[in-house]
């Protein structure tokens, strides 16, 4: 099981801190309404953690909020969101907890259609 310690944005790049008890992470994916548009880089930092840097592509963003979800391939939830927002301000708090499920809502699809695709 992957679990998240910390998390932080320098120069378009999240960084991540992650605890995994096993020898390898699970390939990640950075998506951003249903589509992967990054894969994140891991390095071992020791004692089972792990250091995740993941490049946020310029021009995917766009004005709004901009909800940014960390998934292993192993695993049905994702392990961190990353909102960003750009351009206008929203108005209230109600809109960025809407991106957000659509995000997930978005990557719940995906992940049956794949489930539906094989069979499994």
């Amino acid at each position: 099981m992957v679990s998240l310690i910390s998390t932080a944005l320098r120069d378009g790049v999240w960084e991540l801190e992650l605890s995994h008890d096993g020898p390898a992470l699970p390939d990640l994916a950075v998506m951003l309404d249903g589509t992967e548009v990054a894969r994140a880089v891991a390095s071992q930092a020791g004692d089972g953690r792990w250091q995740v840097r993941a490049p946020l592509p310029p021009e995917v963003l766009h004005d709004g909020l901009n909800t940014f979800l960390l998934c292993a391939s192993d695993a049905p939830d994702p392990i961190a969101s990353l909102p960003v927002m750009a351009g206008a301000p929203l108005d209230p708090d109600i809109r960025a907890e809407l991106d957000q499920l659509r995000s997930e809502l978005d990557l719940l699809k995906s992940a049956f259609r794949r489930h539906c695709r094989d069979g499994s």
